[in-house]
Formats: structure tokens, C-alpha cells, sequence
């Protein structure tokens, strides 16, 4: 599970994509983001997750997102 918090934006996305690329690996079936803690997402942070999901598709990973 990748857990974030504060803001989601240009500032912050890098460190989130990076997180979300080295999570992908043999044997994962879920990838879960949990935006709870999440105050502010632009269009940036959600370019992140729309991409995040389109890649767990590509893999046959399924990927949840516990919004805020």
C-alpha cells in the first residue's frame, strides 16, 4: 500500500510515480493508494493516478484508490 498525504501535485507527483513504478513486481495482484491523508490534488496528481491505472491494467494488476 502506498499511503500519501499533504498535497498531490507537480511538487509532489515524482516521488509518487516513483513509488508506484517500484511497487510493480512479480506476484503483485493489488496495487492500493490511500489518498485519505490527501488535502489538495491539481491535475497533475490526477494525471498520476489515471497513468498509475492504466499500467496496473497493462499488468493485470488491479489497483484500488482510497480517496480522501
Amino acid at each position: 500500500m502506498i499511503r500519501c498525504s499533504g498535497e498531490l501535485d507537480m511538487s509532489t507527483c515524482d516521488e509518487l510515480i516513483e513509488r508506484i513504478q517500484s511497487s510493480y513486481g512479480s506476484g503483485l495482484r493489488v496495487l492500493r493508494i490511500d489518498l485519505v491523508a490527501v488535502a489538495f490534488m491539481d491535475l497533475t496528481g490526477l494525471h498520476c493516478m489515471t497513468d498509475a491505472q492504466k499500467r496496473c491494467a497493462q499488468l493485470g494488476i488491479r489497483l484500488e484508490v482510497v480517496p480522501s
